[in-house]
């Protein structure tokens, strides 16, 4: 007696509600991740060939898996410049006191100390409570990697599709790779 192999493609015409409880990331496209689920492993059999619970199994699958793909999702929206390795923003406030000769002495505390400590003339603009705040940042690419290899790494980066990634979590759950 032979066996009939059901597919994901023969099982989605029979029963296209099988998706129906897929959950995706804020933002992503759900029809887009449909399609792609049909063309990339539309002709694999299923570990799961009756529609009602295999749409129960992706809803299940798709919620515990969520964290993970709204994480993945976020990563490629970021906003940076691919080769700076390194920005850091310090914002520093002193106080500014008086020494009785007319030199201004700024007193500050350093990360590893409890007293006060002087720290020098500042070319900052004090306000009017006798404190000055300054704001500074450094960017850019510290020579721990080159250029070249941030490039290369970015190319990386720019290859990686979410929508591909769920697709492949997908083929190893409920997909026998086999023709």
């Amino acid at each position: 007696m032979a066996r009939i192999k059901m597919t994901l493609v023969g099982l989605y015409a029979y029963m296209p509600t099988i998706f129906d409880e897929l959950t995706v990331p804020e933002g992503m496209d759900k029809d887009r991740l449909q399609l792609e689920l049909l063309e990339q492993a539309g002709e694999f059999g299923l570990l799961y060939p009756d529609g009602d619970f295999l749409q129960m199994m992706i809803g299940v699958w798709s919620t515990n898996e969520l964290p993970i793909w709204e994480k993945l999702y976020e990563t490629t929206q970021l906003e940076y410049n691919p080769i700076d390795n390194y920005d850091r923003t310090e914002t520093i406030t002193r106080d500014v006191h008086s020494s009785g000769s007319g030199q201004s002495i700024e007193k500050g505390t350093a990360f590893n100390e409890l007293q006060p400590r002087e720290m020098g003339r500042s070319d900052s603009t004090s306000n009017s409570s006798g404190g000055e705040t300054v704001t500074t940042r450094a960017r850019g690419n510290i020579g721990v990697t080159t250029t070249q290899q941030m490039i290369e790494a970015q190319r990386d980066v720019v290859k990686f599709n979410v929508y591909s990634y769920i697709v492949r979590s997908f083929i190893d759950r409920f997909c026998i790779e086999l023709y």
